[in-house]
């Protein structure tokens, strides 16, 4: 999957992202959201020692409510898009296996 230029890692296997969360910046957060970031990007450990960690554990760790706020409503809005792309493809399945006379649009 190719990426897009803010959801490359630097050094310290940080993107935009995680700078957003690490100083608090919820509109640039917004703003890369909207522009497409990877919001379940995991930060790259320098060492084993440190588990890769996700937006949301960074905003967990600051102590910052808003931002923890927003990535629920992002997370929870992608979840039940997924559940309802589960759902169309079900009735996909059932049209083609429908016995004569039964379709569904």
């Amino acid at each position: 999957m190719e990426h897009l230029v803010f959801d490359k890692r630097d050094s310290d296997g940080y993107c935009a992202a995680h700078y957003c969360v690490k100083y608090g910046n919820l509109t640039l957060l917004k703003e890369l959201c909207a522009a497409g970031a990877d919001m379940k990007r995991k930060t790259k450990p320098s060492d084993e020692t440190q588990p890769p960690k996700t937006l949301m554990a960074l905003a967990e760790e600051k102590g910052n409510k808003d931002i923890v706020t927003f990535l629920e409503k992002i997370y929870q809005k992608r979840k039940s898009r997924a559940s309802i792309g589960v759902g169309f493809a079900a009735m996909r399945r059932r049209s083609a296996s429908a016995p004569d006379g039964l379709e569904f649009e």
